[in-house]
């Protein structure tokens, strides 16, 4: 069955926990596709989502305007931002195809700009605001790869979220 999985968090931390957690547990060839309004909590989440890779937070910083920044962790990790890019057309020029199914993780904000670039399987996150610091952040897998997944966190965040 495939259920997505609303993790709600009150806090920053709690969003934090869950990055981390995810971090522990991909993959090199996984693909997350992160999607929410400006000011939702992506950069940050990605942040939290490095350090479960061994990267320091303090690396990682918004690729909106060079697109594209690359990680050395447990797993490389390709972080994008199609925020400022208009369509298919442009994340082409990227090379984005040369990052999936790699040596790595590939992250991708605004992945809601190009949706037709995105592979046959990933994994989903809409990260929604609903308060100062309270974020709820929805999981879905597509491709069983990332129902396992979203399982696999939804048993180990257990607790955590509010």
């Amino acid at each position: 069955m495939n259920t997505p999985f609303l993790f709600v968090a009150d806090s920053v931390e709690k969003t934090n926990s869950l990055g981390r957690e995810l971090g522990s547990v991909v993959r090199a060839g996984d693909m997350i596709a992160l999607s929410g309004e400006l000011g939702a909590g992506k950069t940050t989440f990605v942040k939290a989502l490095a350090t479960g890779l061994g990267i320091s937070e303090d690396d990682v910083s918004s690729p909106s305007y060079t697109l594209l920044n690359e990680y050395d962790g447990r797993i490389p990790m390709y972080h994008f931002d199609l925020y400022r890019l208009e369509g298919a057309d442009d994340v082409d020029d990227l090379g984005f195809d040369e990052y999936m199914d790699g040596d790595g993780l590939a992250v991708v904000e605004w992945a809601d700009v190009a949706p037709q670039i995105l592979p046959s399987e990933y994994l989903e996150i809409k990260i929604m605001i609903k308060g100062k610091e309270s974020r709820n952040l929805e999981l879905k897998g597509i491709g069983e790869r990332y129902v396992k997944l979203v399982e696999h966190l939804r048993e180990d965040m257990k607790g955590v979220a509010s």
